[in-house]
């Protein structure tokens, strides 16, 4: 990818904005990204349909839908959002539910998906725990 220029940040949230030239890169390099991102799934999921998952990740997959059919079409129509996880925990296990990791929010792709993965590890260890008969 070609998109080093100059970047503006965002007072509220300290994330990256690129500037003009780099959508235009994106207009000329997106199916090569898109592509490059679509082997990575097919290389990472084996035979598996893979779930979409993170918080709120229904506009995710409406954004993938919209603009990278071909990526979306990989995904399972179920998503896992942490999001519906975490109020089902904090209502059906207060005290156990408020002891999940908590957010920077500092809205960068990356820090949002490992944090993401980080709760719903915490949950699985936690609250969903396997009964003795299922180890």
């Amino acid at each position: 990818m070609r998109c080093s220029i100059p970047f503006a940040s965002n007072e509220e949230s300290g994330a990256l904005i690129a500037v003009e030239s780099c959508s235009r890169h994106w207009k000329e390099e997106k199916g090569e990204i898109i592509g490059q991102v679509i082997e990575f799934v097919k290389r990472n999921i084996g035979t598996s349909t893979p779930l979409l998952a993170g918080n709120s990740v229904y506009v995710d997959f409406q954004f993938l839908k919209k603009y990278m059919p071909n990526l979306a079409s990989l995904f399972s129509h179920v998503l896992a959002d942490v999001s519906s996880v975490k109020a089902l925990c904090l209502r059906w296990y207060p005290r156990d539910g408020k002891m999940a990791p908590k957010k920077e929010n500092k809205h960068r792709a990356m820090d949002d998906i490992k944090e993401s993965i980080a709760e719903l590890k915490y949950y699985k260890e936690h609250i969903f725990k396997a009964s003795k008969s299922n180890k």
